[in-house]
């Protein structure tokens, strides 16, 4: 378990004149995922890159979506109009009061940023490189649960919420709070609305198909379409 955590990471990179790159870890030991945007080419990008590579001269580099930058910031634009708009029906329609949340007896949980560095997380010095600690002590991990009736003790606030069902821990969604309004996505809204932008972003790279994007585009409905 604790190797596990330690192969887990975040890295963000930014050149000015390079462009800038974030890579994430996958479930495939050694294989991290790429999201770029290369200013050299003028080019946007998502690859997988296999570390278990180590012949000189090997590609270890797996092009999935390839987008000129053009096209990019085209997309963007166009999109995040879409996005904002649907985002802001989502939560018009997801307005709670405290009165309510407390009768579904949640939990929630929210670490306090010093203890996320200091006792959780091992950040470069850079600060460009993230990892979970070794031996990580427990206690700091439970007193991050809260009871929902203490939401209200901090501001802006945006976390997971969970509820014990018999024997089982299990998380229900996701409740925020900004200026002092109350807002909860159940699991379930959540899914629908992650499903219904997926679609939208899939419908638009299949408008304007293109040899960069096919492949992108092939995951995403493999995803969509495995229950």
């Amino acid at each position: 378990m604790e190797n596990s955590l330690r192969n887990l990471f975040i890295r963000f990179n930014y050149n000015e004149d390079k462009g800038f790159i974030c890579n994430l870890p996958t479930s495939e030991n050694g294989v991290h995922l790429s999201i770029g945007f290369d200013n050299i080419r003028k080019e946007f990008n998502i690859h997988f890159t296999d570390d278990n590579i180590k012949e000189v001269g090997k590609d270890r580099r797996d092009f999935i979506l390839k987008m000129s930058a053009f096209r990019f910031f085209l997309f963007i634009k166009r999109f995040d109009r879409f996005y904002q708009l649907y985002l802001t029906r989502l939560l018009n329609s997801s307005r709670i009061n405290l009165g309510k949340l407390k009768k579904f007896r949640f939990l929630f949980f929210k670490l306090d940023d010093s203890i996320m560095k200091k006792e959780i997380l091992q950040i470069s010095g850079n600060k460009k490189k993230y990892r979970f600690r070794k031996n990580i002590n427990v206690e700091h991990i439970i007193k991050g649960f809260y009871p929902i009736s203490q939401i209200q003790q901090f501001d802006n606030i945006f976390v997971p919420v969970f509820k014990w069902k018999g024997p089982n821990f299990t998380t229900q969604g996701i409740v925020f709070k900004i200026d002092n309004v109350l807002y909860y996505l159940p699991n379930k809204r959540l899914n629908h609305f992650q499903k219904y932008v997926t679609i939208s972003l899939i419908n638009y790279i299949n408008k304007y198909p293109s040899e960069g994007t096919m492949e992108f585009g092939k995951i995403i409905y493999e995803k969509l379409s495995t229950k």
